[in-house]
């Protein structure tokens, strides 16, 4: 009878625990055995071959890759850093580090040819060097510059670009090469995240853990990419997962329950962008035993804001740090028209719907099968309601479809990236923002 009653007690938790949009938390058992990210590595050339001939002119591509790659400087040095008179150099030098690996790694399962692996290698060692993988913006002190480590939007995507170039290439990189990136990876990414989640409370510069802003999902998201391609031991590759679902929670609770965004449009697309490739990253390592695509009400709404505050296809208010005019990012809207059924997102898609982002390699083989296998989906935007009212958000979208839409924010200034934005609106009309908060054009 106890065996009887644990058994309905335990179903009763279950069902409790999946209810309200829950989704069940990964486990060992559904992990691959061997670390797996993304769709299938280099060496896989019938996938990769296939994916080229939806390149376009592959030796054009090669050619300009080339081009770029012998005339690439970068300047990772300590004294670029802490220049005091241009702050900004260091994090904007490190990007176009990212930049430049994604583009090779890209070309280089592409072409498989080992023309673009000593530019790899050269690059990761470069990276070596690097005093500090977090914008100084984000470490004023220096805490970093003395031994001190911690990851930020930056760093994050770094570690996740580098996981990318070390699972899809294998062991065509250099043993010395990925010997480097699993140890930098190590240092900078999984040990801080490792010592919050098992301390239960963020390590000193990882506050990102519990905030409710775009930092969650896309600091989340990329440490999840590099537990995926590096983290041999299934118990652990699941504690990561476990704790980059949970604290996301944090993330989509920073939306109202209506679905909007306050850190305006703008960060709406970065963040959720993230979102979504953590969401696609789980679905597709667990074979869609985690779907965090399905959820409450609630999700839906948050991702319906990309098409609910729009005031036309491209142009949206000028609210908190936006400009009128927002092209989404390219995996958010394959991802939100595929997975989470929101086929309005196909004609507002970044490229012509179907097309592979064939400079970016994780785009490119996370979105592959999906689209192989996407029903078709409308190419032109639909018209949607002419009016949308945000209750929670205090914003009023009016007029969509006729010679003149506005955009009024109402509500409260106690919000993410607010601009003390009560009072504003945007009046768009023959096709041009004719009115708009001051700020932004």
């Amino acid at each position: 009878m106890k065996h009887i009653l644990f058994i309905l007690l335990s179903a009763g938790i279950a069902l409790l625990n999946l209810s309200a949009g829950e989704s069940a938390m990964p486990t060992p058992e559904m992990l691959p055995g061997q670390p797996v990210l993304f769709g299938r590595p280099a060496s896989d050339r019938n996938c990769w071959n296939a994916m080229s001939t939806r390149c376009g002119n592959l030796n054009r591509l090669v050619e300009r890759t080339e081009k770029l790659s012998s005339e690439f400087k970068v300047d990772l040095s300590a004294s670029c850093y802490s220049n005091p008179k241009d702050f900004a150099r260091y994090p904007a030098e490190l990007q176009r580090t990212i930049d430049m690996l994604t583009r090779l790694t890209a070309v280089e399962c592409l072409e498989y040819k080992g023309r673009f692996l000593p530019a790899i290698s050269a690059l990761v060692a470069q990276i070596q060097t690097a005093p500090s993988w977090v914008s100084f913006h984000h470490d004023r002190s220096g805490r970093t510059l003395k031994g001190a480590r911690f990851s930020d939007l930056l760093a994050t995507e770094l570690g996740a670009t580098l996981a990318t170039s070390f699972y899809l290439l294998g062991d065509k990189l250099p043993e010395t090469t990925r010997t480097a990136i699993r140890s930098m990876l190590e240092e900078w990414i999984l040990s801080p995240y490792r010592k919050s989640m098992r301390a239960g409370a963020p390590v000193s510069g990882m506050w990102w853990l519990t905030s409710g802003n775009n930092w969650n999902a896309v600091c989340n998201a990329n440490t999840a990419i590099v537990a995926a391609a590096l983290v041999t031991d299934r118990n652990e590759r699941a504690e990561f997962f476990r704790h980059a679902i949970l604290s996301t929670k944090k993330y989509l609770a920073g939306f109202s329950d209506d679905g909007y965004c306050s850190e305006g449009m703008s960060y709406w697309n970065y963040g959720l962008n993230h979102y979504l490739i953590l969401c696609e990253l789980l679905y597709q390592v667990t074979d869609g035993k985690i779907n965090l695509y399905q959820g409450d009400d609630k999700l839906q709404r948050v991702f319906r804001f990309g098409l609910d505050v729009e005031l036309a296809p491209g142009v949206y208010p000028a609210f908190a740090d936006c400009p009128t005019s927002v092209k989404l990012k390219y995996p958010l809207t394959t991802l939100l028209a595929v997975r989470a059924k929101l086929p309005d997102y196909a004609a507002r898609s970044r490229f012509p719907w179907g097309t592979i982002p064939h400079w970016n390699a994780m785009e490119s083989c996370m979105i592959f099968d999906l689209l192989a296998h996407a029903p078709a989906l409308p190419k032109t935007a639909a018209a949607l309601p002419q009016n949308h009212v945000f209750p929670n958000g205090g914003v009023v979208i009016a007029g969509r479809g006729t010679p003149a839409a506005l955009a009024v924010k109402a509500g409260h200034n106690g919000e993410f990236h607010n601009h003390n934005d009560v009072g504003s609106f945007v009046w768009y009309a023959k096709k041009e923002p004719l009115l708009t908060d001051p700020g932004y054009p």
